[in-house]
């Protein structure tokens, strides 16, 4: 049997506070949102959207800029592109609420986290921003919602960002132990040995 190990994208991907003003390579930026159409969706909906600001459009980027919380703004405005993801939230194909949209929209940026890892990107998921004014600036009707804002870019120095950001930057954040998240037969039989 071949030996399978967990695959460095997945251990080894984390989400930096400091980025390079250093412009993304449209090659790798291409890829990297293209690995979103290749996730699984409930009836194959492919429900997400994705739509980027990258830092020479710079009233596009200041735009995208102004969505994000006060705290996201400090760091995040040195990515080489700012993302927000949308899930459709009603199915095309059933025509009433699609249950599945968030979670389908969860499994592309999962790709999109794997693809700009495997292109030496990096991308900080960000849950601190205005839905609000993404919905006003977009004239988003009711079917569809902003989920997420992504910092993509390039690592930058730390010593760029306020001292309390720089810590957290060079600190990977703890992943829970497998036997607290992965259960066998019942949440009450914790998985400590998957073999």
């Amino acid at each position: 049997m071949a030996k399978c190990d967990l695959h460095p994208n997945i251990r080894d991907r984390w989400s930096p506070y400091s980025f390079s003003e250093r412009p993304l390579d449209p090659q790798k930026l291409k890829l990297v949102l293209e690995a979103a159409i290749y996730a699984p969706s409930s009836f194959n909906e492919q429900p997400w959207h994705y739509v980027y600001a990258e830092r020479d459009d710079v009233e596009s980027f200041r735009t995208f800029v102004s969505f994000l919380d006060e705290g996201n703004q400090v760091w995040a405005s040195q990515a080489g592109a700012l993302v927000v993801s949308f899930a459709r939230v009603k199915s095309n194909f059933t025509k009433k609420e699609n249950f599945y949209a968030l979670h389908d929209c969860g499994i592309a940026l999962g790709n999109i986290l794997n693809q700009a890892t495997s292109c030496g990107l990096d991308v900080h998921v960000m849950g601190g921003f205005s839905r609000q004014k993404v919905r006003s600036y977009f004239k988003l009707g009711d079917d569809v919602m902003p989920v997420a804002m992504m910092a993509m870019g390039n690592y930058g120095d730390n010593s760029q960002i306020p001292g309390e950001l720089a810590e957290r930057d060079m600190k990977r954040k703890k992943r829970k132990p497998v036997e607290e998240v992965i259960f066998r037969n019942n949440p009450a039989n914790p998985a400590l040995n998957l073999v």
